[in-house]
């Protein structure tokens, strides 16, 4: 477990908070979950392909097509993982001059321009948030 339990009397304590800048160009997607859905995958590489599968189903077939299948998805995943509960934040900017880097690229600055979509495929619209 990564993460303290927030059933103990002083879980307030224990709480942890990372702030990063954003710069420029905002992330087209951030996700935020409990440990339980990074301790449900065999690494931390497979963990972290899910903000690009999240990306391309938002991008291909919308929000609600995600929002109506994410609670099934979630626990799917925790039967086939770590048997825990997940819970999973979601904010996806739909458009503007945003990066695709994955957070741990972003933070060693390895982001690039080219991790910026240009053309037909650029989203449009607005941001949402869902739990």
């Amino acid at each position: 477990n990564e993460t303290t339990s927030l059933c103990s009397p002083q879980a307030w304590r224990e709480f942890r908070v990372v702030f990063q800048v954003l710069g420029d160009r905002p992330p087209a997607l951030i996700l935020a979950s409990t440990d339980g859905y990074a301790n449900s995958f065999r690494d931390n590489e497979a963990f972290l392909q899910i903000g690009p599968d999240y990306l391309e189903i938002l991008q291909t077939d919308g929000f609600e097509a995600v929002a109506s299948r994410l609670k099934e998805w979630l626990r799917e995943t925790s039967q086939r993982g770590s048997g825990d509960d997940i819970a999973l934040g979601l904010i996806y900017r739909e458009q503007g001059n945003y990066s695709l880097c994955h957070s741990e690229r972003s933070i060693k600055g390895d982001c690039h321009e080219s991790d910026t979509p240009t053309g037909p495929n650029r989203p449009n619209g607005k941001e949402l948030f869902a739990l």
